[in-house]
């Protein structure tokens, strides 16, 4: 058997089998001439998965051909196209990772991409394998674990990069020689047969609850090309609230005064220290931070968050405020704060209200949903003034529509009705009916009820309304069946008889 160094193999696979790798020449672009692990030579094309002889002759993949060269090829992955064979090789082919066809055009391709040129690698991970569970943590801790990743093939260990699939996860590597000595790994670089890639990964658990799971993948020239580390912990709050972390003010007037309340404790220790760390809290808001029975250095098992909305309040339908409580618990793990102190425990609880003026609305919008015509339909909307020394008058309503089109339509159609709510003076429901719309008329109709308070501060209200109208859609009648002579009509009764006739038939054909 004749046998030629790697260069030389490389440079009469090329010459010989190449040309007629694709004699379509359409498939020079899909073709890949890739070399598998008894030295055959695999041709990957869009017709599906072939063997190249030396010859150029194509075979079965279920018997592929040894290469008569006798030069392990393992891994080789050349393009093929239909050129003229190239020169032949006077040198040992790139080892390390090499850009996947097209990737040049696509410097942003994925890592699984890349084609590695040159021997394989191998992998094996020790120290604890490829997971770790670092158990119950307390939230907003920052814990880290280290994977060793040792090259034990013949070959030099190729990483190429490594990919999390959290935020909170952070990795970082370094290489570590036979003799022990550490240096940071550059991705591409070569790490010898009993040299060790050490891949730490740093875990942050703020914002985290429950189960967290992460992962670090690795990409390389070892046979299966990725690896994926596994990290998991149990992630536990430091603080507890009651009922829960939104100080809920429900629907208030804008001249209003109420104080609503959370009670805070911790799972975790026994006595905390709280105080808030929010700037910029509105004028119309108070915050009080009240500990329960605290010790004599002001410390607590619980806390009462007291919030107060004050009178001024903006109006708003959903008015939310965050508020960051911090204690004095240092986060086991964190960096340092940026003037060196200590990072601590720390969380966010809302405060939540509805906050209308001295003249509302409930609800701030009316819907007639889908109008047919000649269809009656009603709706009502709440009117609420919250002073006490206002009396309104006979409060007209004026009808306007978005459209002229609109006020047309909603002429002598749309009528109203103000009454007190159980005699109520600071309290109206206004009730809207809607009746005979035309056939002629289908589309969406809307626009405004104004009606006049003559508050100092809301005059007039405006009350916006919408709606459809879809005219009827009469299904056609089929018409009824034709009896079948012989059978029962509709309201009938009939009888038949059937008779068989008798005949023949002659076929003759050559």
């Amino acid at each position: 058997m004749q046998r030629l160094d790697r260069s030389a193999a490389l440079a009469a696979l090329l010459t010989a089998g190449l040309a007629g790798a694709c004699a379509n020449p359409s498939d020079a672009s899909e073709n890949v001439l890739e070399v598998n692990a008894s030295g055959s030579a695999l041709a990957a094309a869009g017709s599906g998965v072939f063997t190249i002889s030396p010859t150029g002759e194509r075979h079965s993949p279920w018997s592929p051909p040894v290469l008569e060269t006798g030069v392990d090829l393992s891994g080789v992955r050349l393009p093929v196209g239909a050129a003229p064979a190239p020169a032949p090789v006077t040198g040992p082919p790139a080892v390390g990772p090499q850009p996947a066809p097209g990737a040049a055009a696509n410097p942003g391709a994925p890592a699984s991409t890349a084609v590695f040129n040159g021997p394989d690698g191998a992998l094996t991970i020790e120290e604890g394998g490829d997971s770790h569970d670092f158990g119950p943590l307390v939230q907003g801790a920052v814990v880290e674990h280290t994977f060793t990743l040792r090259s034990t093939g013949e070959s030099p260990l190729i990483v190429q990069s490594t990919k999390q699939s959290c935020g909170c996860t952070v990795a970082t590597s370094q290489r570590v020689s036979a003799s022990g000595e550490k240096e940071p790994y550059v991705f591409g670089g070569e790490i010898a047969p009993g040299e060790s890639l050490e891949i730490t990964a740093r875990v942050n658990t703020e914002g985290k609850k429950n189960q967290l799971h992460s992962t670090v993948t690795v990409f390389s020239n070892d046979p299966a090309r990725t690896h994926q580390l596994s990290l998991s912990a149990d992630v536990q709050p430091f603080f507890n609230f009651e009922p829960n972390a939104y100080i809920q003010f429900g629907r208030l007037f804008a001249n209003e005064t109420r104080t609503e309340q959370v009670r805070v404790t911790s799972g975790v220790v026994d006595h905390f220290g709280l105080s808030l760390a929010t700037e910029g809290i509105p004028e119309h808001l108070s915050i009080e931070l009240r500990p329960v029975d605290p010790d004599a250095d002001g410390r607590a098992a619980a806390w009462d968050v007291l919030a107060t909305i004050l009178p001024g309040a903006p109006e708003s339908p959903s008015q939310n405020f965050p508020l960051r409580l911090v204690s004095d618990v240092p986060v086991e793990g964190a960096p340092a704060m940026p003037d060196g102190s200590a990072r601590t425990q720390s969380a966010i609880c809302y405060t939540v209200a509805q906050v209308v003026g001295l003249v509302s609305a409930n609800p701030y919008y009316v819907s007639f949903g889908l109008v047919r015509p000649g269809q009656e339909l009603e709706r009502s909307f709440t009117i609420e003034i919250a002073d006490d020394e206002f009396v309104a008058g006979e409060m007209p309503v004026t009808l306007r529509g978005r459209q002229p089109q609109d006020e047309e339509l909603l002429a002598d159609r749309l009528t109203w009705s103000v009454v007190p709510v159980d005699g109520d003076p600071h309290k109206y429901e206004v009730r809207l009916t809607l009746a005979d719309l035309p056939d002629s008329y289908t589309g969406p109709f809307g626009g405004y009820v104004d009606v006049e308070i003559g508050h100092p501060t809301k005059p007039t209200l405006s009350i916006p309304f919408s709606g459809v109208v879809r005219t009827n859609v009469v299904r056609p009648q089929a018409p009824p069946a034709t009896p079948i002579p012989g059978t029962s009509g509709p309201g009938t009764s009939a009888t038949g008889t059937s008779a068989t006739g008798s005949g023949s038939s002659t076929t003759s054909g050559n």
